[in-house]
């Protein structure tokens, strides 16, 4: 049997790795995994903004409305700035609910960014959140600021994920190439997709589903350092 093939891939996988300078990260979903608790609470603010923009009723069929529109743009952000509302309209609501106080600080990842502090690779976040709700979330989860080359937020870009324009700024403030950039997310149409348009290699954490768009998959965020190991 001809292993030519197989140690032409596992040598093209190799240097794919090798190739990453750089690690930009999603927050809400990614470094964070939402209670159910928390999920309850933006489930029923969602539902109720929606509403009232829509001047409907806070039912299930209004639920269902708005879910069809979720699949359909992939972004809560994208759902209220179709309906005309600025970009960080769902945000600046979302934060009133006080995330941090469901969130506490997760020690496999908190480890991950020691570990990756030994490695010769930078690291950015790009998030539809806000900026001064990004850094108090990375606070509680123990995450130092000083680990991010650039916190890139919905209030630096014209329009939230999956929109390029974002996706091209990390490019632009990390300072290489797109192939040589990972960007991790947890979710494929908002995160993954437009990564992989631009070129970048992607990674879904939280997940043990395949998709093309991935060119890793993890279970657990903190898995991601593997892929330098």
């Amino acid at each position: 049997m001809n292993s030519q093939p197989r140690q032409r891939e596992i040598f093209s996988a190799r240097e794919k790795i090798k190739m990453i300078k750089h690690v930009c990260w999603d927050l809400d979903g990614t470094l964070y995994r939402p209670t159910p608790q928390l999920e309850k609470e933006l489930n029923a603010l969602r539902l109720k903004l929606y509403a009232e923009l829509t001047n409907k009723r806070e039912n299930s069929e209004t639920w269902q409305e708005y879910q069809t529109l979720y699949a359909e743009l992939n972004s809560h952000s994208a759902i209220f700035a179709s309906l005309g509302k600025p970009k960080e309209y769902w945000h600046s609501h979302r934060n009133k609910l006080k995330v941090t106080t469901y969130l506490e600080s997760e020690k496999r990842t908190v480890e991950m960014f020691k570990e990756f502090s030994k490695l010769n690779v930078t690291h950015g976040i790009f998030t539809d959140n806000m900026l001064v709700e990004t850094k108090k979330i990375l606070a509680t989860m123990k995450i130092p600021l000083s680990i991010f080359k650039y916190i890139l937020t919905i209030e630096q870009v014209g329009r939230p994920k999956p929109s390029l324009g974002g996706f091209r700024k990390v490019v632009e403030l990390s300072k290489v190439k797109a192939e040589e950039i990972l960007f991790v997310g947890d979710r494929v149409y908002t995160d993954l997709v437009p990564a992989k348009q631009l070129g970048m290699q992607t990674a879904l954490v939280w997940s043990d589903e395949k998709y093309p768009e991935a060119d890793y998959t993890f279970p657990h965020v903190a898995d991601v350092l593997k892929v330098f190991k």
